[in-house]
């Protein structure tokens, strides 16, 4: 995620929206803070939370939709094995 902010920048060749970058610092810090509590007992309800939020994140720059969606299965894969464990 905190690599998305130079491509954006990157991308938008001096037109930087300094929204565009707040919500990709934004989008970091409630994945570090995520994976700070997953082992709390709401921590895979913030962790589910927190997908479709990167998954969005591809309005602000569109590799975040294909990152998002592989994430996201990722994680739904991690759920039913927590279940299994």
């Amino acid at each position: 995620m905190l690599l998305a902010t130079p491509a954006v920048i990157t991308l938008d060749r001096g037109h930087v929206s300094t929204l565009k970058v707040a919500v990709l610092l934004g989008l970091f810090v409630l994945l570090v803070v995520g994976a700070a509590v997953v082992r709390r007992p709401f921590g895979k309800a913030l962790g589910t939370a927190i997908q479709p939020l990167v998954f969005l994140g591809g309005f602000v720059t569109w590799p975040m939709f294909v990152i998002g969606a592989v994430f996201g299965l990722i994680w739904a894969y991690w759920l039913r094995l927590w279940r299994l464990v």
